[in-house]
């Protein structure tokens, strides 16, 4: 009875795997004619219901990838990419795709990761590799509400990104001036974001942002007050992934704006719902440890054309010294901010060249009259790639 369990048993593994090299075939078949068809939609369906079953292959992978491609969906194709390397990880002409795709799905620290690497073995040309080298100029006016409190306030900031081999890396220098019932301010700040891409879609990124302010032609009662000036600093450390087509981070960020020493957590979300990046939604929220206080902001972007992107934005805020933007923005003021309302319009006006308008309106609450007042920013930005 035991020896006949046994061949019965043997049998059945035999036969299941007959009918599984039979459907194998078959689905191999009907996906090389769906694929010489440029049935794209069909080319995905079959690879996504033959990869539920357990049995995606790598030429399976590639047709469904280059059918995402072709139908503007790098998020899909990103994955089906990772599928394909899996049982062949120095497959060249995949990781050439993979390099591309990186850089249609925003995710810039791995595509200068795997660039630097097909650089070095040659797979890539310099020729052909995807520019990273960025410099960008922005220029723009809080021009405020209430002018018996604080006139306008103008800013400038020059930035560049760069890699270290295959870590990238942002610096950006801004100088902002404003003239004030308490005097006139002067800042200058120094900012640095360096990432580093990890395996399975991991990212790490350090984040340093210094900040030194002078104040000048104040009312004499301020002398020896320690508000005539500061250096301040913000320190960051976060990670994020990406699955699918969702972002996933969390920021833990350092800070004595203003003196007040806080830890602010912060934690958000991207989706991309069409697998691409015509529309972007995101949503943060923002937790300062000290003041139990939580921040959130909202996001749309949306490209109705590829040379064209929309950014709508608003923030809900209702305190003071935190930051945005992985800590770029810095809400170092003496009021409160209420809220943010902006809109920024950007347009391809060459191949690495684009010009940015912003549009905001900042609601906020001086410190000391307990009044409202609102600053309406306006601001052009150049950025150009090479």
């Amino acid at each position: 009875m035991h020896k006949l369990t046994i061949l019965f048993l043997l049998c059945f593994a035999f036969a299941g795997a007959n009918s599984q090299v039979y459907y194998i075939s078959g689905a191999d078949s009907l996906l090389k004619k769906e694929y010489n068809n440029g049935s794209w939609k069909n080319v995905i369906q079959i690879t996504d219901s033959i990869h539920k079953i357990g049995m995606g292959y790598h030429e399976a992978y590639e047709m469904a990838a280059d059918a995402a491609y072709i139908l503007n969906k790098p998020f899909k194709q990103h994955t089906y990419l990772q599928h394909a390397l899996q049982d062949y990880p120095t497959d060249s002409s995949v990781l050439l795709k993979l390099a591309y795709c990186l850089w249609a799905t925003k995710q810039y620290s791995h595509g200068t990761k795997i660039q630097y690497k097909l650089l070095k073995e040659g797979i890539l040309s310099e020729q052909n590799k995807v520019k990273i080298n960025v410099v960008n100029f922005d220029i723009g006016s809080k021009i405020s509400s209430n002018t018996s409190l604080y006139n306008n306030l103008n800013f400038v900031s020059v930035g560049t990104t760069f890699p270290i081999k295959f870590i990238l890396t942002y610096h950006g220098i801004t100088y902002l001036r404003q003239k004030s019932f308490y005097g006139d301010i002067a800042q200058i700040q120094y900012y640095l974001n360096s990432a580093i891409a990890l395996k399975k879609g991991w990212k790490i990124s350090g984040i340093v942002h210094l900040a030194e302010y002078n104040l000048t032609n104040y009312p004499a009662d301020l002398t020896g007050n320690q508000i005539l000036s500061g250096d301040q600093y913000v320190l960051g450390l976060g990670t994020s992934k990406l699955y699918r087509n969702c972002l996933f981070g969390v920021d833990v960020i350092k800070s004595n704006l203003n003196y007040k020493n806080q830890l602010q957590i912060s934690s958000g979300i991207t989706y991309y719902p069409l697998n691409n990046t015509k529309i972007i939604l995101n949503i943060d929220a923002n937790y300062l440890t000290e003041k139990s206080h939580t921040i959130t902001s909202y996001r749309l972007t949306y490209s109705p054309i590829k040379s064209l992107n929309l950014n709508l934005s608003y923030l809900q805020a209702n305190t003071r010294n935190f930051t945005e933007q992985n800590a770029f923005l810095l809400h170092n003021s003496f009021d409160i901010t209420r809220n943010k309302y902006a809109l920024s319009v950007t347009q391809h006006i060459s191949k690495n060249m684009r010009i940015t308008g912003l549009f905001q309106l900042e609601n906020k609450i001086e410190t000391i009259s307990n009044s409202n007042y609102q600053y309406t920013i306006i601001g052009i930005g150049i950025k150009n790639i090479f």
